[in-house]
């Protein structure tokens, strides 16, 4: 037999077996890398999510406010703290964010001319994975 042959042969098949090795190596680590950037994708889309919900819930406190009638902006955000507040029974994923937004509007968040105007800032937290974002809340809505 030829001994020059067997030993590239074995040379091959041992650098073929170091590459096949290296080739697992590197996607069970980046494996890991993928799925933790996946984790933090489906985060922020719950905190997207979060922030869809409580716009319907402001929107859908406000319709009602304007529908039920107030007396003055006193009055006004009066009737918008309590019907936030009826909402924080519903749905629990944004309960808390739901009581802090009823406690920060304030008559100096609302304008009421022809048209009502609220500013407040909301605050969203995925606890779980430490994202904070904070968001201008300005709408307005015609009576």
């Amino acid at each position: 037999m030829n001994k020059k042959a067997d030993a590239s042969i074995t040379v091959l098949i041992l650098l073929v077996i170091v590459l096949l090795g290296y080739s697992l190596y590197v996607f069970n680590t980046n494996s890991s890398k993928i799925i933790s950037e996946i984790k933090d994708v489906r985060s922020l889309n719950e905190i997207y999510l979060k922030e869809q919900q409580i716009e319907f819930y402001i929107n859908e406190a406000m319709d009602m406010t304007l529908e039920q009638g107030y007396a003055g902006s006193g009055g006004f955000v009066e009737v918008v703290k309590e019907n936030l507040k009826r909402f924080d029974k519903e749905d629990i994923s944004v309960r808390e964010d739901l009581l802090k937004i009823a406690d920060e509007i304030q008559p100096s968040n609302v304008q009421i001319a022809d048209e009502i105007a609220l500013n407040i800032q909301i605050q969203l937290v995925n606890k779980n994975k430490g994202i904070i974002i904070t968001k201008d809340y300005a709408k307005k809505f015609i009576r």
